[in-house]
């Protein structure tokens, strides 16, 4: 049983929501302030110290992210002192069965209501199949509030990655949008008429330390 429990994390808290798969709702929130604001990666936030000036980004492996899944209490302490913390990118490749995307979904929603629960600011982190936006994708994401996306994908469509963009915009009217991309792929962005906080890809060791 204990077990069972871990794999929905029922026995911390029940956040299902009132949707197609009862995918936690996270609640709306204001804009993040972003003034001298530095991003680091999940994989990397035990090693930063001047956390009220970092966003903490969800887009990382998934054995990074996971260990906030299966121990989200004993990481707590630790994000409440971030600026704003994003939600993890939990994969969700055109090839896995949909069943694992479906539950992919909602450890990124739990995790986002926990934190909101105990005094974590969310960002939600926007995570979709290229190709593959379901009407239950986005259930649980707030509108008009937050959110980040990624764009540093290999091999990307990029005239669908813009029809999809926009389509997502559409939906949840987001107040403030967060994007992990290259130039060349964030240039693409210009014709949505809309205005976006870039998540560096790499940021050099050197100027990292000066960050920390």
């Amino acid at each position: 049983m204990d077990k069972l429990m871990g794999v929905s994390n029922f026995h911390i808290a029940d956040y299902s929501g009132a949707n197609a798969y009862n995918l936690p709702e996270i609640m709306p929130s204001a804009p993040i302030d972003v003034d001298g604001v530095r991003y680091f990666g999940i994989s990397e936030w035990s090693r930063i110290k001047d956390r009220g000036n970092a966003i903490l980004h969800g887009f990382s492996y998934d054995y990074h992210v996971n260990r906030l899944w299966n121990n989200p209490k004993q990481y707590l302490s630790g994000l409440q002192k971030f600026r704003a913390v994003c939600t993890p990118d939990f994969s969700m490749y055109t090839d896995l069965p949909w069943a694992v995307k479906v539950y992919n979904a909602y450890k990124r929603q739990w995790l986002g209501r926990f934190w909101q629960e105990n005094d974590v600011t969310v960002i939600s982190t926007l995570s979709w199949g290229e190709g593959q936006i379901e009407d239950w994708t986005f259930d649980g994401v707030p509108k008009r509030s937050p959110v980040a996306f990624s764009l540093a994908y290999n091999n990307m469509d990029l005239e669908l990655a813009v029809a999809e963009i926009k389509r997502i915009l559409d939906l949840l009217e987001p107040s403030q949008i967060f994007v992990k991309g290259g130039k060349r792929k964030l240039d693409m962005l210009d014709g949505l008429g809309v205005e976006f906080e870039i998540i560096p890809l790499f940021v050099p060791s050197s100027k990292r330390k000066e960050e920390e």
